[in-house]
């Protein structure tokens, strides 16, 4: 039966090649050693070789020739259709693939958005980002990339639409939450319309500005963290100050596999650290474990007392473990910090 399927193969293969062609110049299915193996001859292209071809060239071309790297990877992402065979989903052994060839098309995607970028195009970034869309609805990168484009367009009414109705979605269709990221992206477009909606003179900015909270410390989001590095860097650099960064990391599994404890615990460690670091002291939440501090002006002792002071403060909440928390710190100037 089985040499029967194999026979009825071969003759269906043969019946695609043009009349009088070599079959070995196209695709043969020989037995060698006891398996049947399909051989792919020198006429046989195959998308998923040319796809990553297309991407090394793009990546080869980026610093001499943008507009021929543009060209290559418009050519890469046209030919990625979706998952790799998703007409086989329950197929395990196809799934690092399916990923690798994913992570592939996204990374491209975002490299040609940037070019697109830098060139002003953003109106090829939307056409680009909706088609993105109809292959992965639910990517929050691809999401915030096409409203960043509407902002730049001038269209905060459709780049609002799209946050309003991204979120809907998320929480319809896969029953999640927006992450951090994407939710502070409503910031950037509220900012956008009240400044495009009227003339703003220094009365009014005064007086926005006097309505801000400063009790505590500030929790903000990695955006706005990693923008606050990067002006406090250069300040302290010039002004000769003691800035320190400091990594808050929970280790306790029980809490990162219970999403109802995690969320009690994100808030206990938001009140903690708002208490215990200073007025100038900023956090963000790296991940659902981990939370990055940038601490100004620290002298003598001062870490060793920022420290105690968070540790008293968690002991008021009793299903915190001390034990699972790791606190870490070093120079703000220090030549290898990544963010």
């Amino acid at each position: 039966m089985f040499r029967t399927q194999i026979f009825r193969l071969r003759g269906f293969i043969k019946s695609l090649f043009p009349e009088g062609e070599d079959d070995n110049k196209y695709i043969t299915v020989d037995f060698i050693n006891g398996y049947y193996c399909l051989n792919m001859g020198e006429n046989v292209k195959l998308d998923v070789d040319e796809f990553e071809q297309l991407i090394n060239q793009g990546d080869l071309l980026k610093k001499e020739n943008e507009d021929s790297a543009i060209q290559k990877y418009y050519e890469a992402i046209n030919i990625y259709k979706g998952l790799y065979l998703s007409e086989n989903t329950y197929e395990i052994w196809i799934v690092p693939t399916r990923n690798y060839y994913n992570r592939l098309y996204l990374k491209t995607l975002h490299k040609l958005i940037n070019l697109l970028k830098s060139k002003k195009e953003f109106e090829k970034i939307i056409s680009l980002c909706e088609n993105a869309l109809l292959i992965d609805s639910y990517d929050e990168d691809i999401h915030i990339q096409m409203m960043d484009a509407l902002l730049f367009m001038g269209l905060h009414k459709e780049a609002l639409n799209h946050y309003e109705n991204t979120v809907l979605l998320l929480e319809k269709e896969v029953d999640a939450k927006p992450s951090g990221e994407f939710t502070s992206f409503l910031k950037k477009i509220q900012s956008y319309s009240s400044s495009y909606s009227k003339i703003i003179d220094i009365d009014s900015i005064s007086n926005d500005l006097n309505n801000i909270n400063v009790e505590g410390a500030l929790c903000c989001s990695k955006e706005d963290f990693n923008f606050l590095i990067n002006v406090q860097k250069r300040r302290s650099l010039r002004q000769n100050e003691f800035d320190y960064i400091g990594l808050f990391t929970i280790n306790e599994s029980i809490y990162l596999n219970n999403s109802k404890l995690m969320e009690e615990y994100s808030i206990a460690i938001n009140e903690v650290l708002e208490k215990s670091l200073r007025k100038g002291d900023v956090f963000s939440f790296l991940n659902d474990n981990q939370i990055i501090m940038l601490l100004h002006d620290v002298h003598n002792d001062g870490i060793i007392r920022i420290k105690n002071r968070i540790k008293k403060n968690m002991k008021m909440y009793d299903f915190i473990n001390l034990d699972s928390l790791t606190l870490t710190f070093q120079p703000l100037d220090y030549e290898n910090i990544v963010i």
